[in-house]
């Protein structure tokens, strides 16, 4: 008798999130959210599908930015972080949204912290946040 067994595919799943805005940011993330997603190719493969709502609160033009997305487990410790980058520009005081999607992502992932981690202004000069 030959007996097989297949791991069950891993459903897509909304991931808690919250955002870590520091103060004297240029950028203000208003809105996060993240899931992982079964590629239909067995248990191996995940999506990682963050998505972010931020607003220019300086009085410059953004070039470009970052914003870093920060995996953690159900224990808190951190599995590894990736940067969201938006190089399509952003005027002073306008808002914006941005989507990114990356593969081969660990499926104990339960929490992302959402945080700007740097700025490019179309002036030249760029901040980086002290706390990423």
């Amino acid at each position: 008798m030959l007996c097989l067994t297949v791991v069950p595919a891993l459903a897509d799943t909304t991931l808690k999130t919250f955002v870590a805005n520091t103060p004297g940011s240029p950028l203000h993330i208003s809105q996060c959210s993240a899931e992982l997603a079964d590629t239909d190719v067995g248990n191996i493969d995940y999506y990682f599908r963050p998505r972010a709502e931020y607003k220019n609160v300086s009085a410059r033009s953004i070039k470009a930015l970052e914003i870093d997305f920060i995996l953690m487990d159900g224990f808190d410790t951190k599995l590894m972080t990736k940067g969201g980058l938006d190089s399509t520009g952003l005027d002073a005081g306008s808002s914006d949204h941005g989507s990114w999607e990356w593969i081969n992502f660990p499926q104990s992932t339960s929490e992302v912290k959402c945080i700007v981690d740097r700025v490019k202004f179309t002036d030249g000069t760029s901040w980086h946040n002290p706390n990423s």
